[in-house]
């Protein structure tokens, strides 16, 4: 009877399926990059977009300032009231990529291609808005600081100073403006993730 048993035992045994891995799974988590990405553009497209809203409300700002201004500085703000119509555009155009940049950040948090095109188009974009915007406000800068001299004389700073400080900030403000897109183009353009984006819907 136990020899009966023993011999079941051992041909349930040898009759056992084998287990593979695959059965069980490969044990690799499935691509989870989508999920940083998305967080970090839905949260620069917000503020980019607030920031955007804010420059709206630049001839505002210039009318309630207009009555406080001392007279030394007259010049000076004259020439923001003469940029103000280019600040307004560069502004919107912020504005713009800023809601590209969020509506991308939606879109690869889904997992749908076509953030993964917006985020591309809006990387673009947004390097051209930068450089564009980079030299504005250096010409504002250039402007100003001249409108200065005029009304307070050598004295007010060293020839050259605020022309140096201005090149510096601008140049600080392209590597900032152009560190995300720059990442975001490099990053989607790596055959990994080409290859995970193209089984996204």
């Amino acid at each position: 009877m136990a020899a009966d048993q023993f011999d079941s035992t051992a041909q349930n045994t040898t009759m056992s399926p084998p287990i593979e891995p695959e059965a069980l799974g490969s044990g690799t988590p499935p691509p989870a990059w989508h999920k940083p990405i998305g967080v970090i553009a839905i949260v620069f497209g917000s503020l980019g977009m607030l920031g955007g809203c804010s420059g709206l409300f630049y001839p505002k700002l210039m009318e309630m300032m207009a009555s406080n201004v001392p007279r030394e500085m007259e010049e000076q703000f004259k020439v923001a009231e003469d940029f103000a119509g280019w600040t307004i555009a560069s502004s919107l155009a912020g504005l713009v990529a800023a809601a590209a940049l969020l509506a991308a950040g939606i879109g690869v948090l889904k997992q749908r291609r076509w953030g993964i095109t917006t985020a591309r188009v809006w990387a673009v974009a947004k390097m051209v808005v930068v450089a564009a915007t980079s030299v504005l406000t250096y010409q504002i800068l250039q402007e100003s600081t001249a409108a200065m001299l005029r009304t307070q004389g050598t004295q007010a700073m060293p020839p050259g100073f605020m022309s140096a400080v201005g090149a510096m900030s601008i140049g600080m403000g392209i590597m900032w403006g152009w560190a995300l897109p720059v990442f975001l183009l490099i990053w989607f353009g790596r055959r990994k993730i080409r290859q995970d984006v193209a089984a996204w819907g």
